[in-house]
């Protein structure tokens, strides 16, 4: 594995950001400080509004792939909840989009941080407790005439003495706008309810994508995303991250990456060719070392185009599906992967 900076106790230092890949999660992440300007002062409310934050957890397993996030744009702020049953190929979202500042807070630290979305009949509530290996989501989300009533109680199990995370923080352009990302894939545990379905998650069949971001995005971004979580030919429990995004030198700076069994492995930058406009052709991704080919195939899409009076743009395309292809971990290992489960994406935004 390319070697993993030790971390510093935050990423900012008096306005100065520490780029680099990191061995451990910041006790502290204080992106507000960033001097993002220069020269030139911003006020800290000017800072606030243009850093762009989320959490978000991908549950996958054979049979079910759900997926929520909590996404503050300071403009508004947005949640999903999704839940996409693989044997019967139906998929329910329940959505919501705001401009209440007190309906959404984001965790500002994942040592420990709580954070929520809370709307009439949506409710998320967050907690991290990565000093205990643990995060909780609970949801509680009432029916519509069209969608279900959903409730889940989960523990997403990231422990650091197993688990290497994927700890970055990233020059978005002119290194002065940084990007801080958290990712890992962890056993999960709990229960899911979808109106009258329950599914009872067991640690050893089910994983967890851990995703937070905190982001000063220019004003038009875009993000190009795969993932997955399954198991190798022999066995072996792997999961995959590939990004391209609108950082120009991506071949150092990027967030690719791969698990096997715990231990993170660093690639390259990704490349990404599908067709946008049809939803039913697979998608190829692909690092530029030569060390990940895959071929992800939909099986069902959540797609949305938001538009708030052109303040706030965004356009994206989520398939779920199933991936193929392999990978080469930092050890020189090849990975076969043979319809794993995963989502890929595709997000124009203006914020």
């Amino acid at each position: 594995m390319r070697d993993l900076r030790p971390t510093p106790p935050q990423p900012v230092f008096y306005g100065q950001i520490h780029f680099g890949t990191f061995r451990d999660p910041f006790r502290t992440v204080n992106l507000i400080e960033a001097d993002i300007c220069g020269h030139r002062w911003a006020p800290r409310w000017w800072r606030n509004l243009r850093l762009k934050e989320w959490q978000r957890f991908a549950i996958v397993s054979d049979e079910l792939y759900c997926g929520c996030v909590v996404f503050d744009a300071k403009y508004l702020a947005a949640s999903f909840f999704c839940v996409y049953d693989r044997a019967t190929g139906q998929m329910i979202e329940h959505k919501r989009t705001t401009m209440q500042r007190g309906a959404v807070h984001v965790p500002e630290q994942l040592y420990r941080g709580d954070g929520h979305f809370r709307q009439p009949g949506y409710h998320l509530q967050l907690r991290n407790r990565l000093q205990q290996g643990t995060h909780y989501l609970t949801a509680d989300i009432r029916g519509t005439h069209d969608l279900p009533p959903v409730r889940a109680a989960f523990t997403i199990i990231e422990d650091l003495t197993r688990i290497q995370p994927l700890i970055v923080v990233l020059p978005v352009n002119d290194y002065r706008r940084p990007m801080y990302t958290h990712k890992a894939v962890c056993p999960v545990e709990g229960v899911l309810q979808v109106g009258d379905r329950v599914w009872a998650l067991s640690a050893d069949r089910c994983r967890a994508l851990v995703d937070v971001q905190k982001t000063y995005y220019p004003r038009e971004a875009f993000w190009r995303w795969a993932s997955f979580a399954g198991q190798d030919q022999d066995g072996v429990p792997v999961a995959i991250n590939l990004t391209h995004n609108m950082i120009v030198d991506d071949e150092r700076w990027n967030e690719c990456c791969a698990w096997v069994d715990g231990a993170l492995s660093r690639f390259g930058a990704a490349r990404f060719e599908f067709d946008p406009h049809d939803t039913q052709q697979p998608w190829r991704m692909f690092t530029t070392d030569g060390r990940a080919d895959l071929v992800f195939t939909p099986e069902c899409e959540r797609a949305e185009c938001l538009d708030l009076a052109g303040l706030v743009r965004s356009d994206f395309r989520q398939p779920f599906g199933a991936y193929t292809g392999y990978f080469v971990d930092d050890a020189g290992q090849r990975h076969e992967i043979h319809g794993a489960p995963g989502v890929a994406e595709h997000h124009l935004l203006k914020a």
